[in-house]
């Protein structure tokens, strides 16, 4: 469980931070927020679907379907894809909301803080963010913006009536009961080819139509998180079988390491 807090010069003057080494942070995540920036990414590799957040719904790619398992990361933490969606590749560091729903703070995971300086220094003897941590915190401000333009973009797709629950049924990986997933909505095609001129092509503005289309697109991608669970399933039976730990894959994924 990460636990988030707020960073300054004057209270974290000293504290060094550790690097992230692999994605296990990221092993119990079942979707993850996506951009409009990065839907020519995302769209062919993953399934994006759209998730109630505190003002309308969020677009995100879906990881894992049921039992809070993220199938995109092995047991070694590696992720297994091409392309890491930008939230994820942001930690330790986040910017979260303050009392001003406009602004933003930057945050580090707490448990990533560090007093040994073997590791690196947050902030620099004249109070400013140093090396790696000041350039993520200007990728994460250049997400942000982008975040605002795909919020921005789901509001008009609600507001055109688009969005609809998604009643995803699953199979469990051994071939088993079918399952529900819940809390996924996606876009409704029959309403999406409804939509008379204007409305149409009132969707063009914040990307809106780009994201309808790469939602309805990107579901042939479910496929592949089958694949994926059934690939970490037998992952897991060589580790027991052969008596490894998850630090012991027999699997090599380097070209993958990101």
């Amino acid at each position: 469980m990460n636990s988030w807090i707020a960073i300054s010069p004057t209270e974290h003057a000293n504290c060094h931070w550790q690097q992230r080494i692999n994605y296990l942070f990221a092993a119990n995540m079942t979707v993850a927020p996506v951009l409009v920036a990065e839907l020519s990414k995302v769209a062919p590799l993953y399934s994006l679907a759209f998730v109630k957040a505190d003002q309308g719904y969020q677009l995100v790619v879906i990881l894992g379907l049921g039992a809070d398992r993220n199938f995109y990361v092995n047991n070694k933490g590696q992720w297994l894809c091409d392309y890491i969606p930008a939230a994820i590749r942001g930690y330790p560091f986040v910017l979260a909301k303050t009392s001003n729903d406009d602004d933003r703070i930057l945050c580090i995971d707490e448990q990533m803080l560090s007093t040994n300086a073997g590791n690196l220094r947050l902030f620099d003897d004249a109070g400013n963010l140093t090396g790696v941590a000041a350039e993520t915190f200007g990728f994460l401000k250049e997400c942000d913006v982008s975040r605002r333009t795909t919020e921005a973009a789901c509001d008009s797709l609600e507001k055109a009536g688009l969005i609809e629950p998604w009643p995803l049924q699953i199979n469990s990986v051994e071939g088993g009961e079918t399952s529900a997933v819940d809390g996924l909505y996606r876009i409704n095609e029959a309403a999406l080819n409804a939509l008379d001129a204007d409305a149409f092509a009132a969707l063009r503005i914040h990307g809106a139509l780009l994201i309808a289309y790469a939602q309805l697109f990107s579901v042939n991608q479910l496929g592949q998180l089958r694949e994926l669970a059934l690939f970490l399933s037998k992952e897991a039976e060589i580790h027991s079988s052969a008596g490894l730990s998850a630090d012991d894959s027999v699997l090599n994924f380097d070209l993958l390491d990101n």
